[in-house]
């Protein structure tokens, strides 16, 4: 799933083109996508955000403790709030279909890592392009600083 793929009427958001879909893996793989897409995607013709607020935003949302939560709304606006109403909406869809404490950061991660691997959108403008491979370097170190932390989760969780 990705953002093309949710229209919003009014305050719904509906889902279309479901006709890929397979019923071969966790809930929490479409919602991790589209988490990931939402904050990853450089948008074609919006105005892009300075990229000092923009990493400072989605430090803030991809913390290793942060992804298991839902984000707190920001006091101040810097202009990515509707951001962090999307990733607050995913989350909490997340936290009622994962079946485990882990589910949704692992899937997260995998995502952050496939969006640092994948092909460069094709854009026509070079600063859009420029920022697209900022971002996918940054998914790569965000995807590999919570694999960290769930690695070390689980070495320190006791045996039973």
């Amino acid at each position: 799933m990705h953002g093309e793929n949710v229209r919003v009427r009014d305050s719904d958001a509906i889902i279309i083109d479901l006709e890929k879909t397979r019923a071969n893996g966790p809930l929490s793989a479409d919602l991790a996508c589209l988490d990931v897409w939402l904050s990853f995607k450089v948008p074609a013709v919006l105005p892009l955000p300075a990229r000092e607020v923009w990493t400072a935003v989605v430090d803030d949302l991809y913390a290793p403790q942060a992804v298991r939560e839902m984000p707190a709304t920001e006091s101040v606006d810097v202009g990515l709030d509707w951001l962090r109403a999307c990733i607050r909406q995913t989350r909490m869809i997340s936290a009622a279909s994962c079946r485990c404490p882990t589910e949704y950061p692992t899937t997260v991660a995998i995502y952050l890592l496939r969006r640092a691997t994948r092909p460069p959108d094709l854009l026509d403008d070079v600063e859009r392009r420029a920022e697209d491979e900022y971002r996918r370097g940054y998914a790569y170190y965000l995807g590999a600083r919570l694999v960290q932390a769930l690695n070390f989760e689980s070495k320190s969780r006791p045996v039973v």
